[in-house]
């Protein structure tokens, strides 16, 4: 799963490497994600490449997760 945060006790499949990792609340245009560092880092990571090749790709993102809502809610902040 591509969705970058913690949905029920793990990412998208248990990963026992990661469980002493901390858990981090996030808020992201009005909605709350928990998520680890590494998760946050790859969601910036996500925009950033976004606001670099943002006029020659096409994205989608189903589900709920952190890169979805990223990606639904900096396309309603553009329109």
């Amino acid at each position: 799963g591509v969705d970058s945060c913690i949905t029920g006790e793990h990412h998208a499949y248990a990963q026992p490497e990661n469980d002493s990792d901390i858990v981090i609340d996030t808020i992201v245009g009005g909605k709350s994600f928990r998520c680890h560092a590494w998760m946050i880092s790859q969601a910036q990571e996500f925009m950033d490449l976004i606001k670099f090749m943002g006029e020659e790709i096409e994205l989608s993102i189903p589900g709920e997760g952190l890169l979805a809502h990223i990606l639904r809610t900096g396309a309603e902040l553009s329109e």
